[in-house]
């Protein structure tokens, strides 16, 4: 099996991909179409909205996956635009729109990424073969069940937050301080930051070795768009065996 781990970064995406021998790859590319060609992954976990609501301010999956998170990671969890949000050409007009609809604007932090969930829901649109293969997942909440569920003391962008994720990578994956480290070496800050190669090969690692007896679906009942892609988020169960 061969798994893929996707984070969006300044230069667009970087995308890790890691077999079940332990042999592994990478690529930093603005395009997803190029990513998935190199790889042709068995299955691709992604950390972007996958499926937009048409007119509601929180989907599904996004209330529940909070739930299910202490109060300190809540806020990672944000709210997407609705679908005809992400056409507008100003971040005035995306609030308007997202506003008549739901009651709500969207925050500057959704505006910024909005491009590239534009281009996520553009690619599986134009391949929809591959939305059986697609996940929206959430790192965050990744390092949160591999820790056991125990709450991670340090922020993702400080340097304790990156050894103290980086450490849970190293349990579960003989190969990921060796990942991490020649990605840093081959790459630069300014195209792919340290916690985007981290959050990146936290969707890999788990994938491959969890995914998809110890993964569960949020929520439980599948929400599927037309293209076939699905609205719910896939993260791991809490291992606490891993503590």
């Amino acid at each position: 099996m061969k798994i893929l781990g996707i984070d969006g970064c300044p230069k667009g995406w970087i995308g890790i991909l890691i077999r079940e021998n332990c042999e592994w790859d990478y690529l930093v590319s603005d395009s997803l179409e190029e990513i998935q060609n190199k790889f042709n992954p068995d299955y691709c976990f992604i950390d972007i909205p996958i499926v937009l609501s048409e007119n509601n301010a929180s989907r599904i999956c996004d209330m529940n996956l909070r739930k299910l998170l202490p109060t300190n990671y809540r806020s990672s969890v944000f709210n997407p635009p609705v679908r005809s949000a992400i056409e507008a050409s100003s971040y005035k007009e995306a609030c308007e729109i997202n506003k008549i609809l739901t009651g709500k604007k969207i925050s500057l932090q959704t505006w910024h990424i909005m491009p590239k969930i534009s281009a996520v829901n553009d690619f599986l649109i134009d391949n929809t073969h591959l939305s059986s293969k697609y996940y929206e997942s959430h790192p965050e909440t990744f390092f949160f069940r591999l820790n056991g569920g125990i709450d991670l003391v340090n922020k993702k962008k400080t340097q304790l937050g990156r050894i103290e994720r980086l450490n849970i990578l190293k349990m579960i994956h003989i190969k990921a301080e060796e990942i991490y480290k020649t990605i840093l070496s081959e790459t630069l800050r300014k195209d792919v930051a340290y916690d985007d190669i981290l959050d990146a090969i936290v969707l890999s690692v788990a994938g491959i070795n969890f995914f998809p007896d110890n993964f569960e679906m949020i929520p439980e009942e599948k929400i599927e768009a037309e293209s076939g892609a699905l609205q719910n988020v896939f993260i791991p169960k809490k291992l606490p065996h891993l503590r």
